[in-house]
């Protein structure tokens, strides 16, 4: 068995065709990459999904939101837009950028929080960010965290978090991970996202590249705890449901044990 939790490349290595062709059973993080490596010309009847699951314990939502915000000196009056995950360029930062550009003149006490490191091949990728941001006068409330070991301390802080993507995001764990906090989540449209932001969490679905549509979806969910005060409960208890970590564990077992069955 192997899993695919990517894309498939442009171009598959001779060591990797062999590995994946002489896979009983191949199983993807979503329906889009199901489809991608579909495309590829792998059998579709050989490529089950199985969607990733995450470990409840470790992503709680936190009833004293000033305790987590304390941390970066963040005051009960900021609004907190949060991006956790690597700096690259496929992930759409200068699009979230452009939309707190859009939305600094209107919203108050504005924040973002970038927290993650850029790859080893682009370390001057963060600094390219902070100039854009001065460019856009936006630097005094654009906040670069570095690697943070424990993500859940910046979700508890946020009113929103947001994974502007503009690559085909196979699922997005940040998603998962920052629902299961009680925050909701603006994404791109793209790659497997849509397929974990459904019914009414489909409203954080935005255009991706689009600046202006990602700033009209932030403006919608900033204030969600005047509006909606049980949102947050929501998003934990659609993660509860849909992406348990037992669930992914039992899906996968069930899976290795039909292929042993079929040996």
């Amino acid at each position: 068995m192997c899993h695919l939790r990517l894309p498939p490349p442009s171009t598959l290595g001779i060591q990797a065709e062999l590995g994946l062709r002489g896979a009983n059973r191949l199983i993807a993080i979503s329906k889009q990459t199901q489809k991608e490596w579909i495309a590829t010309g792998f059998s579709s009847e050989k490529i089950d999904v199985v969607y990733n699951g995450i470990d409840l314990t470790q992503f709680q939502m936190d009833t004293d939101r000033a305790i987590a915000r304390s941390r970066w000196q963040l005051s009960e009056a900021a609004q907190v837009i949060a991006y956790v995950g690597r700096l690259d360029k496929v992930k759409g930062l200068e699009t979230l950028l452009g939309a707190i550009a859009l939305l600094k003149p209107e919203v108050p006490h504005l924040h973002l929080l970038i927290a993650g490191k850029p790859l080893i091949q682009q370390p001057q990728y963060q600094d390219s960010l902070q100039q854009m941001a001065n460019q856009l006068n936006i630097a005094e409330c654009v906040q670069f965290l570095g690697h943070v070991s424990q993500p859940t301390e910046v979700y508890q802080a946020s009113n929103v978090v947001v994974v502007p993507s503009i690559w085909s995001e196979p699922l997005g764990r940040t998603l998962l991970e920052a629902m299961a906090c009680g925050v909701p989540v603006v994404a791109s449209r793209v790659g497997g996202i849509p397929e974990v932001l459904v019914d009414e969490f489909a409203q954080g679905l935005f255009e991706p590249g689009n600046a202006a549509d990602l700033a009209a979806k932030l403006r919608h969910f900033l204030n969600w705890q005047a509006q909606d005060a049980k949102l947050g409960w929501r998003c934990r208890q659609y993660v509860s449901d849909r992406f348990p970590l037992a669930k992914a564990v039992e899906e996968v077992e069930q899976l290795m044990l039909k292929v042993l069955s079929q040996s």
